[in-house]
């Protein structure tokens, strides 16, 4: 502040320029402002705390755990949202961005897809601040709030791999995992790749919540059976616990009413919490590990044929399944399976290479999505003598109902080596449709649950519609498949068929001649 000395009665003094008043009272102004929201901010923090009241206890106990790890497995309907949105608010009051060297502080709300984020966590949280009157500055667009203490809070989805990059870089003091089982695969790398470093900075909290999943598999799960270490036992409550619902609503008389069988395994799960498996929301539900057994050696005696079946990708793994089959032999064996994202072009070149020299394949079926993938095809083609062709991908429903029948008649085995295909095998669930949605069991409303994934099912399935190995014909003892005899016998057979037909030229063809089998 610039100020001039003028003299005085009884002395010099200073004067100050109108400028400088004017940025003293700007300065006082905001003083006083800071002062009033300091005060709204404290006002706003105790009616929150008073808000506790309107918490049943296992919501508030849920709240209250000073666990890091913590979660909690309820039934649709249970409260777990709200108990979510009040656990918000109270990190927001609790946290401060005092030390401007660090990285700004931030609460985080995750769930399936930005849509539901907005509709079960932002728009009610903004309700809650409102009524308890905590400011922020509110970014509906972005689903940003900053609040006058510095926090940050945000709330997005977790749709694919790319979302899950966009948690990398902050520094949390709370994450809040809504659905867990319903991000399926996604929920283990979200949570150990993209989060558990960003909670170092402010010893931050994470918490995952959520219904019971259709399958037994992933974080949420281990965390369910107690077997994750570092986390707190989870919490459990069902909707029957929910006071927000009248007596009557609370009883296994309405349930087995308006819901379904008490032993049904949706109900279990929905209505009660229980994490029961149900098979018939597999997509693959004819596999069983005991009938895909085998110790990765084909039977001898058999003219083996090759397939490939590869499903690409780039963020999404890039899928490599061969597959061998015989004329001879009704079974088609999975030899080798693997995946692997961010691959280049020359990448997936070089390894198609090297499962040609190591398998002799003779047919490459290819799944493509997009102009830029179908050049590289036919670079790939082109330049490497590939001979790859375009993957059937209508009837896809059909031909997993195929698949099913294959597995459950024992006529698939996988090597011991491809236990990433096995577990997708295992665990692939189909999608499970809004409840608001009219629900209608054809085969045109069934999808593949978006949280898990089925790359490497993918190109098994492609492999499997290109084997020939369902028109196998086994020899009998008399012809021994690859002897001498056996390669008699069938010229034979040629040269008489070859003769049968002679009178009619339409039928005969030079080639009967020399078969020797196809």
């Amino acid at each position: 502040m610039t100020k001039k000395l003028v003299m005085g009665p009884s002395g010099p003094k200073p004067q100050v320029s109108e400028f400088d008043r004017l940025l003293e009272t700007q300065i006082l102004k905001q003083a006083g402002q800071s002062q009033t929201s300091r005060s709204a901010f404290q006002q706003a923090k105790q009616r929150l705390l008073a808000r506790r009241a309107t918490l049943f206890p296992m919501q508030l106990a849920f709240i209250m755990s000073p666990a890091k790890k913590k979660a909690a497995v309820c039934t649709r309907r249970a409260g777990k949202t709200f108990a979510c949105r009040h656990l918000a608010a109270e990190a927001v009051v609790n946290s401060e961005w005092s030390d401007r060297q660090k990285a700004q502080p931030v609460v985080q709300y995750i769930t399936t897809t930005r849509a539901k984020a907005l509709d079960l966590f932002w728009t009610p949280f903004k309700e809650l601040c409102r009524e308890i009157g905590l400011e922020a500055h509110w970014d509906d667009h972005s689903l940003r709030a900053q609040f006058p203490n510095g926090v940050l809070v945000r709330a997005g989805g977790c749709d694919d791999r790319e979302a899950i990059e966009s948690y990398r870089g902050d520094a949390y003091v709370l994450v809040i995992v809504d659905e867990a089982a319903s991000l399926g695969v996604r929920a283990e790398e979200l949570v150990v790749a993209g989060i558990s470093m960003a909670l170092a900075d402010y010893g931050g909290t994470i918490a995952m919540i959520g219904t019971p999943g259709q399958v037994q598999a992933g974080i949420f799960y281990q965390v369910y059976c107690n077997n994750r270490e570092g986390w707190e036992k989870p919490f459990k409550w069902s909707y029957m616990t929910n006071t927000a619902f009248p007596p009557e609503v609370r009883t296994d008389q309405w349930v087995r009413e308006n819901i379904g069988p008490l032993d049904s395994p949706k109900v279990l799960r929905e209505a009660y919490g229980e994490w029961v498996p149900d098979s018939s929301t597999l997509v693959y539900s004819g596999y069983e590990e005991s009938k895909v057994k085998w110790d990765g050696k084909l039977p001898e005696g058999h003219q083996w044929r090759y397939i490939l079946g590869m499903d690409l990708g780039w963020n999404d793994p890039t899928a490599f399944v061969v597959g061998a089959y015989a004329k001879t032999h009704p079974n088609l064996y999975i030899v080798f399976s693997e995946s692997a994202p961010h691959l280049l072009p020359t990448q997936v070149a070089e390894r198609i290479l090297a499962l040609q020299a190591r398998f002799q394949i003779t047919r490459i079926v290819v799944d493509y999505a997009g102009a830029t993938t179908k050049g590289n095809m036919a670079e790939w083609n082109m330049r490497y003598g590939f001979g790859m062709v375009a993957a059937e991908k209508s009837k896809k429903l059909d031909y997993i109902e195929h698949l099913n029948s294959e597995f459950y008649r024992g006529m698939i085995k996988i090597a011991p080596s491809a236990q990433k295909l096995k577990n997708q095998l295992a665990t692939l669930p189909w999608a499970e449709l809004d409840p608001e949605q009219v629900r209608h069991d054809t085969k045109q409303s069934l999808k593949e649950h978006p949280g898990f994934e089925n790359h490497e099912t993918d190109a098994l399935l492609y492999c499997f519609r290109e084997s020939l190995h369902y028109r196998s014909k086994v020899p009998t003892a008399d012809e021994p498949y690859g002897t001498e005899e056996w390669h008699r016998l069938q010229q034979l057979h040629a040269k008489r068929t070859a003769l049968k037909n002679a009178g009619k030229p339409a039928k005969f063809k030079y080639s009967q001649l020399t078969k020797n089998g196809r």
